[in-house]
């Protein structure tokens, strides 16, 4: 994933960002919609499916060492 930084992806978003500012810079390694398959440094996209609400697993994806959450 080439120029894949979190400031990237905000604007990519048209997002804000909320957090350290000082990792703007850094680049995501991975990018995963799914809570279990975050591993340090991966972009997590939380989406509310049908069945189960990923917002809830938020928590859980930033202590296995998710750098960022959408």
């Amino acid at each position: 994933m080439k120029n894949l930084s979190i400031e990237n992806i905000t604007k990519a978003c048209r997002g804000t960002f909320h957090g350290d500012e000082s990792i703007l810079s850094q680049e995501v390694s991975g990018v995963v919609i799914d809570s279990r398959k975050v591993q340090p440094g991966y972009l997590f996209v939380a989406i509310d499916g049908e069945r189960v609400n990923a917002h809830k697993f938020i928590p859980d994806t930033v202590k296995a060492g998710a750098m960022c959450v959408v």
